[in-house]
C-alpha cells in the first residue's frame, strides 16, 4: 500500500460529515486475505488502490519513471523487500526474459537480447539507477517508449501486481453484501 495515495484518500474520505466509511489498510500483497481481514462483516463497497499513478513518475526518488534518474525501487510499499535493483541485480537471465516476454509483450528473441545486456553490465558493477537501466536498454536500440515498457514490466514484477489482483478477485464476491 502507498502511504501517500493512503492518506489522500482518507483526506477526500473524511471530508464527508456523514461518511460511514470504514477504512481497513492492507497491503497489495495482502489483498486475497481481505475475507480474513473482513471477518464476519460485508462491506457494502471496496476500493483498492492496485496499480501505478501520476503521483509515483512525479516522485522521482521512487525510481518509476524513465525520465529522472532515482534508484532503481518501483514499490508501491517502502516496507516491502524486493524492489526493482533486486530484480535487476538478482535474476537469472530466463527470469528476467520471462518478466519482459510476460509483462512487456516481447518477442523470446528481443526480450533475450535485453535480459542478456543487463546480465553481462551487473557481471561488472550493480545497476543501481533508473539511467544506468536507461542505458543499457538503448544500448539495445530500445528508444524511450520501449524502454519505458520495460520498466512497466519490471514495476509489475516488482510488486507482483497481476498475481496480487488474481487472489483478490478470486474471494473478494464473498465480501460483498448482497443487493
Amino acid at each position: 500500500m502507498d502511504e501517500k495515495m493512503l492518506q489522500k484518500a482518507q483526506k477526500i474520505l473524511s471530508e464527508n460529515e456523514e461518511s460511514k466509511i470504514q477504512i481497513l489498510e492492507f497491503t497489495l500483497a495482502s489483498y486475497a486475505d481481505i475475507n480474513h481481514i473482513l471477518g464476519d462483516r460485508k462491506a457494502d463497497y471496496i476500493l483498492i488502490d492496485i496499480g501505478v499513478n501520476l503521483e509515483h513518475f512525479k516522485d522521482p526518488s521512487r525510481g518509476f519513471s524513465i525520465k529522472s534518474n532515482a534508484d532503481l525501487d518501483m514499490r508501491y510499499n517502502q516496507n516491502a523487500t524486493k524492489s526493482a535493483s533486486t530484480i535487476i541485480n538478482s535474476y537469472s537471465l530466463q527470469e528476467l526474459s520471462k518478466i519482459f516476454q510476460e509483462y512487456g509483450d516481447f518477442a523470446e528473441k528481443k526480450a533475450d537480447e535485453l535480459a542478456q545486456a543487463i546480465c553481462k553490465e551487473r557481471k561488472h558493477s550493480p545497476i543501481q539507477d533508473t539511467f544506468g537501466l536507461k542505458t543499457i536498454l538503448n544500448s539495445c536500440g530500445l528508444g524511450e517508449k520501449a524502454a519505458a515498457v520495460i520498466f512497466q514490466a519490471i514495476r509489475v514484477e516488482t510488486n507482483d501486481e497481476l498475481e496480487n489482483l488474481k487472489k483478490f478477485l478470486e474471494v473478494f464476491p464473498d465480501c460483498l453484501t448482497s443487493g
